[in-house]
């Protein structure tokens, strides 16, 4: 897909913004950064991307996500996070979500992921402002600045009541309710928690540990229970890792990975479509798309 130009990035970026702040919140029900989900409907839900405009677009295709929302049908964008750095189709990732969030407000919910995460929270590899630069010469500085301020709007997390939490990298350790989620932005760095969502992954062995990316924890699967529980939920759909299936369950832990470039070694993507309403829990291994 041809890259965006430089003005059109920019518009997207002004427009999704705006929507965020003014367009949503009378559509989605949300509470600072968090957005709690319909009970009525499904949601596609898209992992990491980092760049692979192909496997977003089969995503789009696959779900046939626009089609079914111009017809009327209930349902929802949710991305966990994780759309640039790394990849050849940055830009055009970023854009054609934005584009998606500008036309259909209300249902496409975009999270933040690491690599949209506060400034002060440095991490590597981060190659999109070079891919800016390479792309858009002496405009990428103003386009870089208008994406920070797009990552400091988006969500920190997603819940459907009584079942799921959506996160990028996992729930904090010392979550109490699910106002912390909702101001974790509000609270950084004073508190840990937006690093923890951002950051965390899951591990077999119980307990919490230092996270071998140097920020975060690994959280076991007791520590992930009772942060869970406190949610109100019994489950977490996650991405942050590479998958070599596309996805994998730890305990409670779902995680999915949207993203197919080489260098992460999976065989396959994956995305979720997750049924929003019924009384009972869906099983999310049967809501998983493979491609």
């Amino acid at each position: 897909m041809e890259a965006p130009s430089a003005q059109e990035l920019i518009d997207s970026i002004s427009s999704a913004v705006a929507a965020i702040l003014y367009q949503q919140p009378p559509r989605l029900s949300v509470k600072g950064k968090l957005v709690t989900l319909p009970s009525e409907g499904s949601a596609v839900v898209v992992g990491d991307l980092h760049g692979d405009i192909e496997s977003l677009e089969l995503i789009l295709r696959s779900s046939g996500f626009e089609e079914r929302v111009m017809g009327g049908e209930g349902l929802y964008l949710l991305c966990l996070g994780d759309y640039v750095d790394r990849g050849p189709g940055q830009a055009q990732v970023l854009h054609r979500l934005l584009r998606l969030l500008g036309s259909y407000p209300g249902r496409v919910v975009l999270l933040r992921g690491n690599h949209e995460g506060p400034a002060d929270v440095p991490f590597q590899p981060h190659d999109f402002p070079m891919a800016l630069r390479e792309m858009y010469g002496p405009a990428a500085t103003g386009i870089y600045r208008e994406f920070r301020a797009l990552c400091d709007e988006l969500y920190t997390a997603a819940v459907l009541p009584g079942r799921v939490l959506f996160v990028h990298g996992g729930v904090p350790m010392g979550v109490t309710g699910p106002l912390d989620l909702a101001y974790a932005h509000i609270e950084h760095p004073y508190k840990e928690s937006l690093v923890e969502v951002l950051w965390n992954d899951p591990t077999d062995e119980a307990g919490v540990f230092p996270n071998p990316r140097g920020v975060g924890r690994l959280m076991g699967p007791d520590a992930t229970d009772a942060a869970l529980m406190k949610l109100g939920v019994s489950e977490m759909v996650r991405s942050h890792q590479s998958c070599p299936d596309g996805w994998r369950r730890t305990g409670s832990t779902m995680t999915v990975f949207s993203c197919r470039l080489p260098h992460y070694g999976n065989s396959r993507g994956a995305y979720l479509e997750v049924p929003l309403g019924g009384e009972e829990p869906a099983d999310l291994g049967g809501c998983v798309r493979l491609f």
